[in-house]
């Protein structure tokens, strides 16, 4: 019997200690929070698309069948124990395979539908003056940004700069990012650090897929007090505040050349006038004629400002070659942007408020909360030891409901920092006076 690398997709004997292809480590244990083995994994994180494989039951081999005819067969029922563990490792309290006549038989996995729009997405209106216009020609090329790090600071805006599709973001916002995503309408679109400047304060991200929109490229002139510029990001005054929504936020230099602190050491900004907003960490900023001019880096202790660096902090990095990709930092633990977890979609008020507690008791780490969320058959399975090592380092967004029967169908976003991975993740969840009573998983595919 043989199972696929997901690296390369070369069939591996499960007996192998690595694919015979192209190296990647096979027959990683896999142990149950008992100690029980369940089965063996590739190492990652190679492929987004690693699945765990666990031991499937034996089964007899009927006399009659020919010998590649019992390979299809065994072939078969690998694929849909493979399938139906991808999605149980991401939906996991009260999972429960039982149909309404008994086991639900083996099949493929559901297509996971695209994540819908949020109405809450359309943008403010555009500013009056020559920063209307602009803001409609280059808009396109600033993407929200989510990241899970060591911080929790992963929120922002990335923009597209340069001839090989790479975009540019704070360092702040994917300092020690284990997974960063870009949203670009209903793609997702996965990404890595490629150099970080901690002097000018910015990062260069290389996105798995180019998104496409606009290219950003630099002006001429250093930014002066008096001079009218824009920013152009994604703020969290949304309906879903990790999605985000866009903005134009028009304002003048007050003040250059000021000195300021971070956690990531002294930056050189100037002062725009303009409330800041943790989404627009990372926006790039424009004059009058649409040219980069500056980028937002840190956020400000007046609330009331945004500090921008200028062309002289920010030019040779953009310019530069980006060398090798850093070191992933170390750190206890991560986890996703510290918003509001909101849940959106057409479920009943409180379907949605009921799932919202359990999704963000999740996304901060409150085990206890997110338990308390659950029906007691569940709470006495799911302690929060098992929640915490379950679901530590997870992140759940974008999350959009529908009422399905009697029960709730959701669509959400789903991060893991321990794999490294993003996955659109479709369960349906049954409540019963105010708790969790069951989650039954129906698709789960990689961003």
């Amino acid at each position: 019997m043989a199972t696929t690398c997901p690296n390369c997709r070369a069939p591996v004997p499960d007996d192998a200690r690595a694919c015979p292809a192209c190296g990647l480590a096979h027959n990683q244990p896999v142990f149950e929070s008992d100690g029980t083995f369940v089965g063996t994994r590739f190492a990652g994180p190679e492929s987004q698309s690693q699945v765990m494989t666990t031991l499937p039951p034996s089964r007899p081999t009927p006399p009659t069948l020919s010998g590649k005819v019992v390979g299809l067969v065994v072939g078969i029922f690998v694929l849909a124990v493979v399938l139906g563990v991808v999605v149980a490792m991401l939906v996991r309290p009260g999972a429960d395979p039982q149909g309404p006549d008994g086991p639900v038989p083996p099949g493929p996995t559901p297509t996971v539908e695209p994540l819908p729009a949020d109405p809450s997405e359309s943008a403010d209106p555009l500013p009056e003056g020559p920063f209307g216009e602009v803001s409609v020609r280059v808009a396109t090329g600033a993407h929200r940004m989510v990241a899970t790090t060591c911080t929790g600071t992963g929120i922002g805006t990335a923009y597209q700069f340069g001839t090989e599709g790479l975009l540019v973001t704070a360092a702040r916002a994917v300092s020690g990012a284990r997974v960063i995503t870009l949203l670009s309408g209903d793609r997702i679109i996965t990404a890595e650090v490629a150099k970080i400047d901690s002097t000018a304060g910015l990062a260069i991200l290389r996105p798995t897929t180019p998104l496409g929109g606009h290219t950003f490229v630099l002006g001429t002139r250093q930014l002066t007090s008096g001079d009218r510029v824009a920013a152009l990001g994604w703020t969290t005054e949304a309906q879903q505040p990790a999605r985000g929504k866009p903005r134009t936020v028009v304002g003048s230099i007050t003040e250059v050349g000021v000195t300021v602190e971070s956690a990531d050491g002294k930056h050189r900004v100037a002062r725009m006038t303009g409330a800041y907003d943790p989404g627009l960490l990372g926006s790039p900023v424009v004059g009058e004629d649409g040219h980069l001019v500056g980028m937002i880096v840190q956020g400000p202790a007046d609330q009331a400002e945004l500090l921008v660096a200028g062309l002289d902090q920010i030019a040779d990095p953009l310019l530069g070659p980006t060398g090798q990709p850093p070191m992933l930092e170390a750190c206890v633990s991560s986890s996703g942007p510290g918003v509001v977890t909101t849940v959106g979609g057409t479920a009943a008020p409180t379907a949605r408020t009921q799932l919202g507690q359990w999704f963000g008791a999740v996304n901060s780490g409150e085990w206890d909360r997110a338990r308390g969320t659950l029906a007691p058959p569940l709470q006495e399975e799911w302690t929060k030891e098992r929640l915490a090592e379950e679901y530590a380092g997870t992140y759940a967004f974008g999350i959009v409901t529908a009422a399905e029967g009697a029960s709730t169908k959701a669509t959400w976003v789903q991060l893991d920092s321990d794999a490294r991975t993003c996955h659109r993740v479709v369960a349906t969840f049954s409540l019963d006076q105010g708790r969790i009573v069951r989650i039954q998983p129906q698709g789960a595919s990689a961003c």
